[in-house]
Order: C-alpha cells, then structure tokens, then sequence
C-alpha cells in the first residue's frame, strides 16, 4: 500500500459521511485493502456497514460486529438488493456501466449520497462521459470531488458525490471539529477546497 493511501481513503470516507444529515446504512464495494472500511468504522452513528469484494482479507478491521462482510461480485450484489436501503454507497471500483448506476441508485434512500471512484481531473473526456452516466441513471446533484495522491499517475484523484433526489448539502463544519477521532488529511477546509472547481476544470468539465 502506498504511503499516502490515507488521503484517498480519507477523501473517499469522510466527506459524504460528514455531508449526509444522518447517515445509518452504508455499502462499500470493492474492498481490496480495507482502508475506506477503517475509516468508514470510526463513525460510531453508523448502525449497519456492509463490505462487498470478491475476497475477504484476513487482516480485517476490528468492531466486525457492525459489519457485514459479503465475498461476492459487487456489481450482481448491488443488483439484488432490495431498494431504498442505504444512505451512503461508496464504490471503491472503477464506474462500471450504465445498469450499475440504475442498481445503485434504486439501493439509495431518497436523501442517499454514492461516492464513486474516478480517474486524474486531466481526464476531461472521461469524466464528462462519467457525469452524463450519473445524469442518465437519475441522479440529481452531481460533484466532482477532486485531491492530491502523489503516488497515482497525475500526482492529482478524483472520485463524485452524488446525490439521489436531493441537492448536496453543506457539510456540518460544527461535526468535523468536533469529531471524535483524527485525520491525518482530511478536515474542514480540505473538504471545501476539494468541492472547489480550479478554473481549468472550469473550463473543460461544462456539464
């Protein structure tokens, strides 16, 4: 694992759980390390985590109690699952196709937020072509979340959060002080910079 792996885990975790009004249920698909699951088990208001990957690691996180582990292709997992369930789904794969966001979709709570992984935000043709894949599937409020992970191939990640029904709420600046746990990237103001669009992004992501 590479040593600045905690910023993406971080980005990938904490943003949608500190914007969601009351986050209870969430899936996280495609476990390969276990990182985002650590950071998604320091949120103690969560009631139920479920962990979808094709292999279940040995080195697994404690408070299992809180998790239900799931050896399975994500993709066919979420396509039968019931609906309206989750509150956050975080997809730790690459945007598979268009019948995956629909699955996806149908999963989430009306105020549900899905965190999907992306590519560099130099990538404007795909990332354009990902954002008219969320729009297609329902989706009503779409953002690119974007920060720095030195040891991807453009030193710069993206990943989206999206929401269902309703427009992304500002997240809760009193909840992230006032955290109980630490971050070694994220906080407040990284949040907000990374919703910030720079102006060559601007330019090349007119949705």
């Amino acid at each position: 694992m590479a040593t600045d792996s905690f910023i993406y885990h971080e980005m990938m975790t904490h943003p949608a759980l500190f914007t969601h009004a009351h986050p209870q249920k969430i899936a996280l698909l495609g476990n390969p390390e276990n990182g985002i699951l650590e950071e998604v088990l320091k949120h103690s208001n969560l009631n139920e985590i479920w962990s979808v990957d094709t292999q279940l690691l040995q080195n697994t996180p404690s408070a299992q109690d809180r998790v239900n582990f799931h050896v399975n292709d994500p993709e066919k997992w979420i396509a039968e699952f019931q609906p309206n369930f989750f509150d956050i789904i975080i997809v730790n794969t690459p945007l598979a196709d268009q019948a995956f966001l629909h699955n996806c979709f149908l999963a989430l709570t009306a105020e549900g937020i899905l965190v999907q992984q992306s590519n560099s935000p130099f990538e404007s043709t795909v990332l354009r072509s990902e954002h008219e894949q969320f729009t297609a599937a329902g989706f009503a409020d779409i953002h690119p979340l974007h920060f720095p992970q030195p040891s991807y191939p453009s030193g710069w990640r993206m990943a989206w959060l999206v929401t269902r029904r309703s427009v992304l709420r500002r997240a809760s600046e009193k909840a992230i002080f006032n955290k109980p746990f630490k971050t070694r990237y994220y906080n407040f103001d990284v949040h907000k910079a990374a919703l910030a669009l720079p102006e060559f992004m601007r330019e090349e992501l007119i949705f």
